[in-house]
């Protein structure tokens, strides 16, 4: 005889709270940033990489909030596949708006690609201590 399928219980992840964490860590890693790209590389150069990869990492930034909202609806293995979605997400977005900006707009490499990935470190941690807090929090 077949035993019934437990239902999902989705994970209780705060949309607000995500969001505002993505903006903290946007908010944070864009301050050092800019400070550790100014001293590098001072001048006009410098600072329009720091505003390509500021740009393309704010976009893929919210946009992968998306799939992990969208997988805490199903449960805790839902919320861990959107996690591992929306750091794939982001890693796409955030590499190929930069690459564009390097190739089309003449945006220098180095700067533009070292705001990006310090950026894409500190979202990346701010949605794992959401998504582990979610997790933990969630009852058996």
């Amino acid at each position: 005889m077949d035993e019934p399928r437990p239902k999902l219980q989705p994970v209780h992840l705060s949309v607000i709270g995500l969001l505002g964490a993505v903006a903290g860590a946007l908010l944070i890693a864009g301050t050092i940033t800019w400070l550790a790209v100014t001293w590098l590389s001072p001048g006009a150069e410098g600072r329009l990489g720091f505003m390509a990869g500021t740009f393309a990492s704010v976009i893929a930034g919210f946009a992968s909030v998306v799939p992990l909202i969208l997988g805490a609806h199903f449960g805790a293995m839902g919320v861990v596949g959107g996690y591992f979605a929306g750091s794939f997400v982001r890693a796409i977005l955030a590499i190929g708006i930069c690459l564009a900006a390097i190739r089309w707009r003449d945006c220098p490499p180095v700067p533009t690609l070292l705001t990006m990935v310090v950026h894409y470190l500190a979202v990346l941690t701010a949605e794992s201590i959401i998504v582990g807090r979610a997790l933990l929090n969630r009852p058996l």
